[in-house]
């Protein structure tokens, strides 16, 4: 795919999440959509960058969905917690291998970690291949681990293809 085209389908699927954003599919709002796009790989993608990751569509509605039931289990979970007089938090700090993901697919699944009420990804390792991983209900830290480690991050593995750090990605 030429350096051109990819750039047109990029400016294409950031205008539609700006609509999805607005809540509106008018004209006028995907106009503005290709604008702003447009000017974030302006911003973003130098001249020297390519965009070369292949980012797979359906993976992606699959992932995202995930997190919003995600965010609302927990915005529940941590609402009922913070509402009633009994506290049911388990804090830990947790240690997720995340081997099998490279930097953005590391990034991807830190910043979904964040976003979900109750957990935060506190750091990484140097070699980015380790999560540390705050949650407020880690009654089963395997459990935990596992949910992150195989689930959340074989959604952003299939989501956004990658080799593990050491590969030519």
């Amino acid at each position: 795919m030429t350096p051109v085209i990819s750039r047109i389908r990029w400016i294409l699927i950031l205008a539609g999440f700006w609509c999805m954003l607005q809540g509106s599919l008018s004209a006028g709002q995907f106009l503005i959509g290709l604008a702003v796009g447009a000017f974030t790989l302006f911003v973003v993608a130098t001249p020297n960058k390519t965009l070369k990751r292949r980012i797979r569509l359906f993976p992606l509605i699959r992932l995202i969905l995930h997190q919003m039931v995600d965010l609302v289990r927990s915005s529940v979970r941590v609402t009922f917690d913070v509402l009633t007089p009994t506290a049911r938090a388990r804090p830990r700090i947790l240690a997720v291998p995340v081997a099998q993901l490279d930097h953005v697919g590391v990034t991807v699944l830190a910043n979904g970690i964040t976003l979900t009420p109750g957990s935060l990804t506190l750091d990484t390792n140097e070699d980015g291949t380790v999560l540390y991983v705050h949650d407020m209900y880690a009654e089963d830290a395997d459990k935990v681990r596992a949910a992150v480690s195989m689930e959340l991050a074989s959604l952003v593995r299939d989501a956004f293809p990658c080799e593990p750090p050491g590969g030519d990605a």
